[in-house]
């Protein structure tokens, strides 16, 4: 691709991107304990705010089918 001039880069697999230099050195990815998965790998906020700091409150997505006897019980 250099020789012909054309702009290229390596694939990336999205299990890769918290090791890549770049995004390593500008702190882009944080760990956090997820209730239900373990510890994961997340974007932290893009901005920052002296009076009011970002949180990460994580609340799980329901599991499948965990509402519905409330859901049809409701009907």
């Amino acid at each position: 691709m250099d020789q012909a001039d054309i702009p290229a880069m390596p694939v990336r697999l999205l299990k890769d991107l918290p090791q890549d230099p770049h995004l390593a050195a500008t702190g882009f990815f944080q760990k956090i304990d997820h209730p239900t998965e373990g510890q994961i790998w997340t974007p932290k906020p893009s901005v920052k705010y002296s009076a009011t700091p970002a949180r990460f409150d994580l609340t799980p997505a329901p599991k499948l089918g965990e509402h519905t006897e409330e859901i049809l019980n409701k009907v």
